[in-house]
């Protein structure tokens, strides 16, 4: 199994070679200034890049970043799921689990770029489980944490203030914030390549 890895870059870079988590990798030149690579799929999601990079002026810039991928959510709940009794139309372990696994790769991400995000999120709910409620204060709080790094765009759905008689709009919504703080961060760190704030490797 293999990862596509995608690296948007200035528009001068001419020459991109380096590695994926220690392998060597061949780059090559897409649109929109985006160089990508296959490298082998991780288990955890984390691509660790570096760069080097030529470009038109003949300059050399080393430089690293570290990609995630296979962030997994659930955002499309309906009316019908709750009276249909479908998968979607519960909120079990299953959920609690892939949302608390969603927290810990942005609580990672962001902290990776320079934030400092401090939950620990439980990951291993079991179907036996019965969440305290200080568990799901925990949880929401957690959420909220994430929902705070950054500003989020007009319309950012709100979150559920309570795990009781959650909605299927409020399990939703959990997902769309945490699907949204993703968003905003990707957008950040591709503002950073773009403007060379990134570049602070060695040149040559």
């Amino acid at each position: 199994m293999t990862q596509t890895v995608k690296v948007p870059l200035a528009s001068n870079a001419l020459y991109v070679s380096g590695t994926v988590n220690g392998v060597d990798c061949v780059w090559t030149r897409g649109e929109g200034n985006i160089w990508w690579t296959t490298a082998e799929r991780t288990t955890d999601g984390v691509y660790r890049v570096v760069l080097s990079i030529i470009y038109g002026d003949g300059k050399t810039t080393y430089d690293s970043i570290t990609l995630y991928y296979g962030l997994v959510l659930v955002t499309d709940r309906t009316q019908n799921d709750v009276a249909n009794g479908t998968k979607k139309g519960y909120y079990n372990s299953e959920d609690l689990n892939r949302v608390g696994s969603a927290m810990v790769y942005l609580r990672d991400r962001l902290n990776d770029n320079g934030y400092n995000i401090d939950i620990e999120p439980e990951t291993a709910w079991t179907v036996s489980d019965i969440p305290t409620q200080s568990d799901m204060v925990y949880y929401l709080g957690s959420l909220g944490k994430l929902k705070g790094a950054m500003p989020l765009p007009s319309g950012a759905p709100n979150a559920p203030e309570t795990m009781e008689n959650l909605t299927y709009i409020g399990a939703n919504n959990i997902e769309k914030i945490l699907e949204i703080v993703d968003d905003m961060l990707t957008k950040s760190i591709t503002f950073l390549w773009y403007s060379g704030e990134l570049y602070a490797g060695e040149v040559i």
